[in-house]
């Protein structure tokens, strides 16, 4: 892409990669726990969530969802923030 792989460019992806990031960490975990039942095949939507969250490498976007295990698998995301459990936004609405 003709873009430097500067520390700061490096640190830049990453920043905005982080829901993404953390999403796949907690699957393979889930996958290597000791007695998991986690099989990637089996769970082969997962994949199509974690393509979602490269949308948020734009801080203007928010992902609404009603899937709570996109929100718990990427909890500790600088980002999850900005990933709102449908009910969340309806909770905003009303209050505001």
């Amino acid at each position: 892409m003709g873009v430097p792989a500067t520390v700061e460019n490096v640190a830049a992806i990453l920043s905005a990669m982080d829901a993404a990031w953390q999403y796949e960490l907690t699957r393979c975990d889930l996958a290597m726990a000791k007695n998991s039942t986690y099989k990637f095949v089996k769970n082969a939507s997962d994949w199509l969530d974690s393509q979602l969250l490269y949308y948020l490498a734009d801080p203007m976007v928010h992902l609404i969802t009603f899937d709570n295990r996109l929100k718990s698998r990427t909890k500790r995301s600088t980002q999850s923030n900005r990933i709102l459990h449908f009910d969340d936004l309806l909770r905003m609405a009303k209050s505001g």
